[in-house]
């Protein structure tokens, strides 16, 4: 009996055991079964999250990607419209140069035809008509070889021109033609400003004016005649002796005075020298009188 007592003892010290360890494994069980509605949970939750970071991180890319397509593609509408620009302004600047092209060949052509008339003009012999027209055929031509070549033989045209005009004023201050001869000596000056023989010209063209009765005219020329230095002693003679009568007659007393005054200092003794006196006495007692 003991030993069953004893028996039923340990069984039951068994069982206690087994129903602690039952309670034991139980709330093991309810605790693990916790932990993994919490870990399922927290798999959801991150599962989630997982989604949400893949849409949010798809539309970011999607957003990045449209950001540079547009970019690449307004950069490439840009770089087109530049090179339209480009290409417009190319055109423009061609067309240009083909325009001035144009219009420089066309000069050229109307250079070239003005340079032929003008040829056939000084080989027909239009001396006087060729100087006319050299002024307005010069600025047109272009060719600096032709210009040079036209304009020498202009200046040939223009000095010969000018020889016979004095020339033939000459003759007419001989035949004493004097309204000839001024025209002449006149066209000469046209012709050549300066020449060799212009100190001459000067000299035969006061003389002729004072034999029209043109004094005022008559007394420049005179000027410049006896200011070039290169009159014989009778044409300088009649040059001073002329010019002071010029001045008397143009009503410059003063300076007829003085002129009468030094023809008597540069010629004393000539023949006119007296009269040259008496008229300068007489202007003199006039002035005194004023």
């Amino acid at each position: 009996m003991e030993r069953f007592e004893e028996l039923v003892r340990e069984l039951h010290q068994e069982v206690l055991e087994t129903r602690n360890v039952s309670i034991k494994t139980d709330h093991s069980l309810r605790n693990l079964t916790g932990d993994v509605k919490q870990i399922a949970r927290r798999q959801q939750s991150y599962e989630r999250r997982l989604l949400f970071n893949s849409v949010g991180a798809y539309l970011i890319f999607a957003a990045l990607t449209f950001a540079g397509l547009l970019t690449f593609f307004r950069a490439s509408i840009a770089r087109t419209e530049l090179d339209h620009e480009l290409a417009a302004e190319q055109r423009a600047s061609l067309e240009e140069a083909v325009s001035n092209l144009e219009a420089e060949l066309e000069r050229r052509r109307q250079s070239e035809r003005e340079a032929w008339e003008f040829y056939e003009l000084l080989v027909s012999g239009r001396r006087s008509e060729v100087v006319e027209r050299w002024p307005a055929i010069q600025g047109r031509l272009l060719d600096r070889a032709t210009i040079e070549l036209f304009r020498r033989e202009v200046d040939t045209i223009r000095h010969d021109l000018a020889l016979e005009a004095f020339e033939l004023g000459n003759t007419h201050v001989n035949n004493e033609r004097w309204e000839d001869a001024r025209d002449a000596f006149t066209a000469s000056l046209t012709w050549v400003e300066y020449a060799p023989y212009t100190p001459d010209l000067h000299f035969q063209l006061a003389e002729t004016l004072y034999e029209l009765d043109d004094h005022a005219a008559a007394v420049r020329y005179f000027d410049l005649s006896i200011e070039a230095g290169e009159l014989t002693r009778q044409e300088s003679i009649r040059a001073y002796f002329h010019r002071a009568e010029s001045l008397q007659a143009s009503d410059r007393p003063r300076e007829a005075l003085e002129a009468y005054r030094l023809f008597e200092r540069r010629y004393d003794g000539h023949y006119w020298e007296s009269a040259a006196r008496q008229r300068a006495d007489r202007l003199e007692d006039l002035l005194d009188e004023d």
